[in-house]
This record gives C-alpha cells, sequence and structure tokens, in this order.
C-alpha cells in the first residue's frame, strides 16, 4: 500500500500557496486533508478563541430571542456561559504570552 506523498503547503489552482499569502486566523486552507500545518502559535490560539466566543455570544442571542422560555433557550445561556470562559482563556493565553515575551528588569 503506497502512502501519500506529503506536501509543505496547500495548493491553489495546481500551483504551491505562499504561507504569508494566507490569513492566519481566519483561513480554513490549511486544514486540508493531509496538508501542512504549522503548529499553531499562543496569538493564533488567543485570537481563534475570541473568534469561537464571537459566533457562541451570537448564536446563544438568536437562540434567546426566538427561544422565549423554550429549552434551546436554556441551552443558549449555557453557550454564552461557554464562550465567556472561552474569551476568558483568550485572556490568560495573551497575558501569559506578554509575561514571557517582556524583557527582564535589571536589578
Amino acid at each position: 500500500m503506497k502512502t501519500p506523498k506529503r506536501r509543505s503547503a496547500p495548493r491553489a489552482k495546481g500551483r504551491m500557496m505562499k504561507p504569508e499569502t494566507i490569513d492566519p486566523v481566519g483561513s480554513t486552507v490549511w486544514l486540508e486533508v493531509g496538508g501542512y500545518r504549522p503548529p499553531p502559535t499562543k496569538p493564533f490560539i488567543a485570537a481563534r478563541l475570541r473568534m469561537l466566543a464571537d459566533d457562541m455570544e451570537y448564536l446563544a442571542a438568536c437562540m434567546d430571542y426566538y427561544g422565549g422560555f423554550a429549552e434551546w433557550s436554556k441551552h443558549g445561556r449555557e453557550i454564552a456561559g461557554a464562550g465567556a470562559i472561552a474569551r476568558q482563556w483568550a485572556d490568560e493565553i495573551e497575558t501569559s504570552n506578554a509575561e514571557i515575551s517582556r524583557p527582564r528588569e535589571a536589578d
């Protein structure tokens, strides 16, 4: 059984794409099956968590608006809580990254 060859970057219309031409946060190009995925950076993870939190809060508002007192309105509030947790994680990642990258002060 042959194993497929790994490519270094995803293809666009038969050509290799340069990594700097791809939006690092909003792009799904890197999710191509068998394609190369660079390791995520802390700012990338924090940005994706914020995007996730925004989507969760929006969906929670929609579910609450249309759900009224129905069961899925309750689930919408749960999603809003999970979105707040995701936003808190993003804040913590950015804070820890800022502490690591900050130069030490001389004594």
